[in-house]
């Protein structure tokens, strides 16, 4: 959890510290966007990864082919849930599977925009609210895993 903390946090501070660069030479300030959707996929990609560790750990891990477990910890995320073991949590997100995946990334997209603020503070601010939101993300995970809901 602590890692995949870490690691979200570099991801924001070093497009924080990027979009920051940009400030002095406005035009490239355009890349900016491509910057904050790939911070996005980034984060979201770490975050995904732990959700599959940590059902790993505990022992409960997704059935299927590797797209099936993916497809179900994608789900768990969205959810910002643990597998609830029936099933694999399907296969398919199906329509409410996907307003969730929505939701979810717009909110971190959301998150990331104070990353485009001038200098440093873009960084210190993404890298600090990835971190909390990664961590949060893993207590909630790891309650429902623990039996705590």
């Amino acid at each position: 959890m602590a890692r995949a903390a870490r690691l979200t946090a570099g991801v924001g501070a070093a497009t924080g510290g990027l979009a920051a660069a940009h400030w002095f030479a406005p035009p490239s300030l355009l890349a900016v966007p491509l910057e904050l959707g790939a911070e996005t996929v980034l984060t979201a990609a770490v975050e995904v990864v732990l959700i599959g560790e940590l059902h790993e750990l505990h022992g409960r891990p997704a059935t299927g082919d590797a797209r099936a477990r993916g497809t179900a910890y994608l789900a768990s995320w969205s959810a910002q849930r643990s597998l609830d073991g029936t099933a694999g949590l399907g296969s398919l997100l199906g329509a409410a599977g996907m307003r969730a995946l929505r939701r979810r990334l717009g909110g971190r997209l959301a998150r990331n925009v104070p990353t485009a603020a001038p200098l440093l503070l873009g960084a210190a601010l993404a890298g600090r609210s990835n971190r909390r939101a990664t961590e949060t993300l893993a207590t909630r995970v790891l309650r429902d895993l623990r039996g705590e809901r």
